[in-house]
């Protein structure tokens, strides 16, 4: 019981002075600390998971476990010291700039010798996980060297699992728990229970709806076997009701998993060539001219052994799906909308824009950033990689919801990139196309290594689209815009791809003192010249500050042929600008009529 429970580490950790703990880790949204003031000598290996739970005038209380048990005392106090009876470890929260919310986290570990923490490791990925973790996991585990680094895995590996992460508890982790342990005590046979067939299947699947158990064979001449049933395993690949069979062969106690609607060929196990020790015994035997004696008279039976390969090979196709289970059963986004209400602080901003296609519809690009350094590198061979999952929900002002976009995002980046991706935003953008309306944008995304969840919103008006007047798209504020050959006629249109230049987003609207702004408007609607069937209009740049004009760019004149769209673009010089937030507005007037449209968009100059 106790390598189950100390199998349970969650937390990162980096090393401290002390050698007999770790540096506490933290996970939520506030900003404070946790210090580790006293650890007793020959401490023994023990994992601490201290747990915010309520708030109070003096900070909040925190939950205090110790290798999935509850210490003594078992809450601390924000600001007091806080001393463990049985253990004499002693140490001390204090708040910050940032509260605490409902589900942060401080973890860290005791223990008197760093071997320990290898053992751990290896009993963790080998035994603990084993049927759980997916092979690329696995792999991601290994090359991980440090420590520090296999705690931190560690602790991501449940919170990428957790189906309600809204709650202190992690569901999946405690039924992951309660499993192992119960295969700990009832399904060890010479070797632990976790090893068994029957112990991987109850793992991956958990108590089979109904049993058939003939502890003493069905008959005189069978082997001890079992029935599982499982009614609506989590896999729409398996059958609504799963049968799987356990047969004892060596009348040890040790069940093998076989094809249960091969048990009555199989339990017996006695042939005219004599009795097989295995599964894959019995069908060898039978493909060798063996026949099935008759369990009740001894005489033989017809059998097809050709039959009983196929359904092997079939038995075998539904234990994969099996394997598939964990993964399968790990949380969507969508899940995790419904579930959740509030969610914590991993930073995003959603931006979306509408470009006129015809006078009903519009393509909307739609981009989120994240800032690489709230997202977690995780080590890949010899590289890292960020990965995130995004979930964008549209819905109009009458209710109406826009098919969802999920979407999974890795980034790779070298140890010496890391550095210069924390100072930048990992950016995601999609489109989709709407007709005239008002809509709302939802964006949910998580940070999949340590599973903290973020959530940003915004809207988009898709004004009337009629060619009848002189209009305008939004007004996009970009980093830049770079020419390149547009994609085929038959391939996805990139999001801010129009024609042969393609825009580089720029959400978050800061632009260093110096630099260039680019800006991007499309008009439409215009009117032509009867002699000439050109238009003539005017784009007018101007930059406002507080309100009030501060520059203006020249106006330039565009006399594109006939009636149809024209892009307007600009570079503009940042230069001379001091920090500070400011406005561009984009007026376009159709010299034509004399009608003009105007657009605006915000930005901020930050300094160098």
């Amino acid at each position: 019981m106790r390598f189950c429970l100390l199998t349970l580490v969650l937390a990162a950790f980096l090393p401290q002075d002390d050698p007999r703990a770790t540096r506490p880790s933290f996970s939520g949204s506030g900003n404070g600390s946790l210090t580790v003031l006293a650890v007793p000598e020959k401490v023994p290996l023990d994992f601490y998971v201290v747990q915010f739970i309520r708030s109070s005038p003096n900070g909040g209380t925190f939950s205090v476990t110790r290798s999935g048990k509850k210490a003594d005392p078992n809450s601390a106090e924000v600001g007091e010291d806080y001393i463990e009876l049985s253990r004499g470890i002693r140490f001390r929260i204090e708040s910050g700039d940032v509260g605490f919310g409902v589900g942060d986290t401080f973890s860290f570990v005791t223990y008197s010798d760093a071997e320990e923490l290898d053992k751990l490791f290896n009993r963790w990925v080998n035994q603990y996980v084993k049927w759980i973790i997916s092979r690329e996991e696995k792999e991601r585990f290994a090359e991980i060297q440090a420590p520090e680094d296999k705690l931190g895995f560690m602790e991501s590996f449940w919170k990428r699992r957790d189906p309600v992460p809204s709650t202190p508890e992690n569901e999946a982790r405690e039924e992951h728990q309660r499993r192992f342990t119960y295969v700990v005590q009832h399904f060890g046979a010479g070797i632990p229970g976790w090893a068994t067939d029957q112990g991987k299947i109850y793992i991956l699947l958990g108590p089979p709806s109904a049993i058939q158990r003939n502890p003493s064979g069905r008959t005189a001449f069978e082997r001890p076997s079992e029935i599982w049933t499982y009614n609506n395993p989590p896999n729409p690949k398996l059958p609504a009701s799963m049968d799987i069979g356990f047969v004892d062969f060596t009348a040890t106690g040790r069940f093998e998993i076989v094809n249960a609607s091969n048990l009555d060929i199989l339990a017996p196990l006695r042939t005219n060539l004599g009795y097989a020790m295995s599964e894959l015994e019995a069908i060898g035997l039978l493909r060798a001219g063996g026949t099935l004696m008759d369990q009740t008279t001894g005489m033989g039976t017809t059998i097809r052994p050709s039959q009983m390969v196929i359904d092997q090979f079939d038995f075998q196709r539904e234990l994969q799906e099996v394997a598939k289970v964990p993964e399968l059963t790990r949380p969507s986004l969508t899940e995790v909308t419904e579930t959740r209400v509030d969610f914590p602080s991993l930073p995003g901003a959603v931006e979306a824009t509408f470009f006129r296609v015809n006078d009903s519809s519009a393509f909307v690009p739609v981009t989120l950033s994240i800032p690489y350094a709230r997202l977690t590198p995780q080590p890949e061979n010899g590289d890292y990689l960020y990965q995130a999952d995004v979930l964008i929900q549209v819905t109009d002002d009458s209710g109406n919801e826009q098919p969802s976009i999920e979407d999974r995002l890795e980034v790779r980046a070298s140890a010496s990139e890391l550095e210069s991706y924390r100072e930048s935003e990992l950016l995601y953008a999609t489109s989709l196309f709407l007709p005239p309306g008002s809509y709302a944008i939802d964006v949910l995304f998580r940070d999949n290594p340590s599973g903290t969840l973020g959530r940003t919103s915004g809207s988009i008006e898709v004004p009337s689209l009629s060619d009848s007047g002189l209009g305008l798209s939004s007004l996009l504020v970009v980093q830049a815009a770079v020419e390149t050959a547009p994609p085929p006629p038959e391939a996805p249109r990139p999001p801010f791809q129009f024609g042969n230049l393609r825009l580089i987003p720029n959400v978050s609207k800061r632009f260093t003192s110096g630099s260039t702004l680019t800006a991007y408007i499309q008009a439409h609607g215009f009117q032509t010249e009867s002699e000439t069937n050109r238009a003539n209009l005017r784009l007018d740049w101007f930059i406002l500050k507080e309100g009030r004009l501060y520059s203006k760019v020249a106006a330039s004149y565009h006399r594109p042929a006939g009636r149809s769209q024209i892009a307007l673009s600009s570079e503009i010089s940042l230069r001379g600008f001091p920090p500070g937030d400011y406005a561009l507005r984009a007026r376009v007037t159709d010299e034509v009529t004399g009608t003009l449209a105007e657009r605006q968009a915000a930005f901020t100059v930050i300094s160098r």
